[in-house]
């Protein structure tokens, strides 16, 4: 009886061996390339590979010369659909798409049913509403996932933060307005500008406020000295 039990356990010994998983970067061998760790280099790792260069990378470099050298690329079109996107990066600019039938105009020139679709089209239009993960779990009211409540508790703080600075923000226009009130009825006109506001000279508290008020937060001021 004694031997089959030594036997199980020399086969179980031998099962259980140290297993090598796939893209285990601990048991790589050392980079067969030597990798300068100047600053181009650093802002360069997300392209190297994990076996040539030993950095977890996702191998564009090594797929270039390796599986994409001597080979000429057919032309596409790429649709974009994320929430935004620089098209005067350098790396973007000269590549971007351009609808040759449309003419920045305000009007449809393709009839495609978009107006000045020159680089395509942006359906988020400029809405900052887009539809985040925290959002969904309260509008559908997915009161069973794991994440609810903490999702309600940090909506509720940033609901509370956009009304504090929307209060702020509607003091400023009332304390704006009020000064413009007070600049109209001296100059007897309520259409000036802010060279109309500079030539006011007066000892009278209220006006120098409205004065200062009116420089620091009309819009078209702020606009002109930016």
């Amino acid at each position: 009886m004694k031997k089959p039990f030594f036997l199980i356990l020399i086969l179980l010994n031998s099962s259980c061996s140290s297993i090598k998983f796939l893209n285990d970067y601990s048991s790589l061998s050392n980079s067969t390339s030597s990798y300068s760790t100047d600053n181009a280099n650093l802002q360069n790792w997300h392209n190297l590979d994990p076996e040539i260069d030993a950095i977890p990378g996702t191998s564009v470099e090594r797929a270039y010369k390796e599986l994409l050298k001597d080979l000429d690329g057919n032309k596409v079109i790429v649709a974009i659909i994320d929430t935004g996107l620089d098209i005067e990066h350098e790396n973007l600019s000269n590549n971007i798409w351009i609808n040759n039938n449309e003419i920045v105009n305000g009007l449809d020139d393709d009839n495609n049913g978009y107006v000045d679709d020159i680089n395509g089209w942006n359906y988020l239009g400029s809405s900052y509403n887009e539809t985040r993960e925290m959002t969904r779990l309260l509008r559908d009211n997915k009161v069973n996932n794991r994440k609810y409540s903490l999702v309600e508790e940090e909506i509720k703080k940033e609901i509370k933060k956009s009304n504090d600075q929307l209060n702020i923000l509607n003091y400023y226009i009332q304390i704006l307005e009020d000064s413009k009130e007070l600049i109209s009825g001296y100059l007897g006109n309520d259409k000036f500008g802010i060279d109309d506001v500079n030539k006011i000279e007066t000892e009278d508290e209220k006006l120098i406020r409205a004065k200062t008020i009116y420089k620091i937060l009309n819009p078209m001021d702020i606009q002109k000295n930016t």
